[in-house]
């Protein structure tokens, strides 16, 4: 008898694999009946279809004086009964038998042929019962027409829906009674074990061969499958990189190497010449992309732990009582110590797009990619985000960066909300790790003098340029705040919300005549500025701005402008103030609308009963019904 495949942790995946192969054409030619079945055992992915199917036409080659026969490859995913396992084995046995109308015949004729097949499973000559119902009465040998050593092939045994003692049951007679050869593919780690499984598959099974997973031969056989000459060099390059990564997995699933090989290819067609160029780079996207598909597609590594675009997230691992997520996020960076997760290339979120959702999104690549110090001279960016990239700047790099920090500000030429806490967080670590001139005892009131200079200025406010710190989510502009955490980065987030919060209403008088004029102007565009649509900029929103118009002109340019623009307006009011559960600024809007009906109704009055109709109509509609609210 066979004896099971022992590993040599000497031994190639692929020597192993040839030993399984060899085993496995030794099993299907011997000439005479052995009374027992072949397992080929290896999780999912390992290649176990693949090195069998491979051997087809050799398995045929069983005795030279009989003519070739293909084995036949039965499929037992989702598989529910015996019957169905019979319907696949006489479809390839009689493929003429196998059209529509012959096909009927035949399971008419299974219909009536069940229940009398006795199989003994158990050694004790008494049948076996609970399975006789479900086999079909003929011998198999009887509708296969002299098909006695035939060799038949079982692939995704645990993913049957029959259960395993079951499929043994099935399997058993062909062996012990029908001489046939037969192959079983498993992910025994998969399978229910119960006492009844172990002792069918004993009486049934005579070896089990462990496959290997062969990634290298299994990368050689994918890279033909890229189209793009360019992506297919580079990987072919970094085959060593991406085999360590591979193997560092555990995972043993060719599957998901080759996933891998097509993301990979696809991305490289996001990327310009330049980009693909350099090799620092593109070696980051090869690994990190190749360790983001083996753990996201495997669903070891839940899509959570890739949603931040944030480096201090992830280094947040070393706190004492780390997030659950974070855990796992460690237990990877374990797995890959090559692979730069806390890389800032690509934001782990766009990684998990394109690897889950198989999204390329050329421009958010590119957005990020182009302010990245491998693709833009520091002085070509924002000096606080090359310095937030000082990790991979060059000595002199650095030295430039720092001098261009210290000089913007002096100058105070960040004035956005989410730059100015960049500017903080950045200002706070260099302290910390003690960088001449930003020394720890005057920090925060350089910070706080920052941040009343930035949002001192009376340039108006278009509504776009502050996003609540609350919504940020730790960062902005694509990065993660430095410092994050840190008690102080929270205290100058409340000063930059308060300062930000000054200005903004500051400018209320100016977007407050802006939008009055819109009324008459572009009553489209009032509507888009002033609530939440599909197709606008909703700049002002969540804005109490409106009362800057007084009540009595409000209503009396409504009334004055054509009726297309009055249902523009009415309408932008009614969509306005149907959100005020969520957004509590605008109630104290509420009294100026009230005064505003108000106003109108006093000016309809006076008009021409058809015109003072249409005008009652429209507030009835749109508007009445908001000043009836009281506020929550």
């Amino acid at each position: 008898m066979l004896q099971p495949s022992k590993t040599n942790d000497t031994e190639s995946a692929s020597d192993h694999n040839l030993r399984v192969a060899q085993a496995i054409k030794t099993y299907c030619r011997f000439p005479h009946s052995q009374g027992f079945a072949l397992m080929v055992d290896g999780p999912w992915g390992s290649g176990k279809t693949h090195l069998v199917k491979s051997l087809m036409d050799v398995l045929a080659e069983q005795d030279s004086l009989e003519p070739l026969r293909k084995p036949l490859y039965v499929s037992l995913y989702a598989v529910k009964d015996a019957g169905e396992i019979g319907d696949q084995i006489y479809q390839q046995l009689h493929p003429v038998l196998g059209h529509k109308y012959t096909r009927l015949l035949w399971a008419v004729a299974r219909g009536s042929l069940r229940a009398t097949l006795k199989i003994d499973l158990t050694g004790d000559h008494h049948s076996d019962a609970a399975l006789s119902t479900q086999i079909p009465e003929l011998k198999l040998s009887d509708i296969a027409g002299g098909a006695a050593q035939r060799v038949v092939i079982f692939d995704d045994f645990e993913r049957a829906v029959m259960t395993p003692a079951e499929l043994l049951g099935f399997i058993n007679p062909l062996v012990e009674h029908e001489s046939w050869k037969v192959l079983i593919l498993a992910n025994e780690a998969e399978v229910y074990r119960s006492d009844d499984y172990a002792k069918r598959k004993e009486k049934t099974v005579g070896s089990t061969l462990r496959m290997r997973a062969d990634a290298r031969s299994a990368l050689e056989a994918f890279l033909p499958e890229v189209d793009d000459k360019g992506a297919r060099e580079y990987l072919l390059s970094t085959e060593k990189d991406i085999l360590a990564v591979f193997n560092g997995s555990g995972l043993d699933n060719l599957r998901l190497l080759k996933q891998f090989v097509w993301i990979f290819e696809k991305f490289w067609l996001t990327l310009t010449k330049a980009q693909r160029a350099h090799r620092g780079a593109t070696r980051e996207f090869v690994l990190l992309l190749c360790a983001a598909t083996l753990e996201l597609r495997s669903g070891r590594t839940p899509s959570a732990v890739f949603k931040r675009a944030d480096i201090n997230h992830f280094m947040s691992i070393r706190n004492k009582d780390p997030e659950p997520d974070v855990l796992t996020a460690d237990a990877m960076f374990k797995r890959y110590p090559t692979v730069s997760f806390e890389g800032t290339l690509l934001a782990p979120e766009t990684v998990r797009e394109i690897v889950l959702d198989a999204a390329f999104p050329a421009h958010t690549v590119q957005r990020q990619l182009q302010g990245h110090p491998f693709f833009a001279q520091p002085n070509d960016i924002p000096s606080w985000r090359a310095l937030w990239h000082s990790s991979e700047l060059q000595a002199a790099e650095l030295a430039s960066a720092l001098a261009k920090f210290q000089q913007d500000f002096d100058n105070r030429a960040f004035r956005a909300a989410g730059e100015v806490l960049h500017v903080a967080g950045l200002c706070l670590w260099m302290s910390d790790v003690s960088q001449p001139e930003w020394g720890a005892g005057d920090i925060m009131a350089r910070l706080h003098s920052y941040v009343e200079d930035a949002f001192a200025s009376d340039e108006g406010w278009d509504g776009t340029a502050l996003s609540p710190l609350d919504r940020m989510a730790g960062g902005a502009f694509g990065l993660g705040f430095v410092n994050q955490g840190d008690q102080r980065l929270k205290e100058v987030a409340c000063w930059i919300e308060g300062a930000a919060e000054t200005r903004r209403r500051k400018a209320y008088p100016e977007i407050a005549a802006q939008l009055h004029r819109l009324m008459s102007e572009d009553s489209e565009a009032f509507l888009r500025d002033v609530c939440f649509t599909n197709n606008g900029p909703s700049r002002y929103a969540r804005s109490a701005v409106l009362p800057c118009i007084p009540a009595r002109e409000f209503a009396a340019t409504l009334a004055g402008i054509t009726r297309r623009d009055q249902e523009q307006v009415a309408m932008a009011l009614s969509i306005r103030y149907d959100q005020l559960p969520g957004e509590p600024e605008l109630q104290s809007e509420l009294p100026w609308l009230a005064e505003v009906v108000n106003e109108v109704e006093r000016i309809a009055a006076e008009l021409p009963p058809i015109p003072r109709h249409h005008l009652s109509k429209l507030l009835e509609h749109h508007v009445r019904n908001h000043i009836q609210q009281p506020p929550s």
